[in-house]
Order: structure tokens, then sequence, then C-alpha cells
């Protein structure tokens, strides 16, 4: 997702691939940020992305009466990072498993 110097609003959204054994149905995913904020900073720019709002809808196939079944887990906060920096976001036990969602976000200022 690309911003200029504090924006408001971006969003970006797509289709999860199908045949993989994480996603073996699909799914959908929905990014959106309410804000985006660069602070620039010596020795490197702060990055702040405000209402950071993941949502990510799983096909989970079909129930028995033939309709479509679906997992929804989402991940909801702001983030601080400074440029170049790795910073991951999650959820962990998201259907009372082991399973996770975690989203590993870098902040690079482009010109």
């Amino acid at each position: 997702m690309r911003a200029s110097q504090d924006s408001t609003g971006n969003s970006v959204s797509g289709v999860l691939p199908s045949g993989e054994q994480t996603f073996p149905d699909g799914g959908t995913f929905r990014l959106l940020v309410g804000r985006i904020e660069l602070t620039p900073a010596t020795p490197a720019n702060l990055l702040r992305l405000s209402n950071f709002d993941l949502n990510v809808a799983i096909n989970r196939g079909v129930d028995r009466e033939g309709k479509e079944r679906k997992q929804s887990v989402g991940i909801g906060t702001s983030v601080d990072m400074k440029e170049g920096q790795k910073v991951v976001v999650g959820k962990a036990n998201i259907d009372g498993s082991e399973n996770a969602l975690l989203v590993i976000l870098t902040a690079q200022v482009v010109d």
C-alpha cells in the first residue's frame, strides 16, 4: 500500500489463492488503514498506521444445505514502525486451534 505523507483512508482487497494447503477453498481479504502518518526523524523515519484493519474470509466448503461456509478472522490495531523495520502483527488461536493470522509489515519511504 502506498500513500503520501499524512494521508487519510487507504484500502486494498483481493482473493486468496485456492488449492494450497492453507486455503484449499480460497477466500478473500480486505485491508483498511484509516490514516497513514510519516514523521521524518533521525536516524529513521517513523510511520504510523492508524486504524489498521485486516479482515480475512476463508472459504470452508459448503454445508449440508449447499450454503457456502466462511470463517472470518480480523485484526484491528494501530501500528508504529521505523523505516526498514519489520513488524509482526497477528492474532493467535483464531479458530480455537493452533492456527494464527500473522502479517509482516516493512516500512519503506519512496519518492
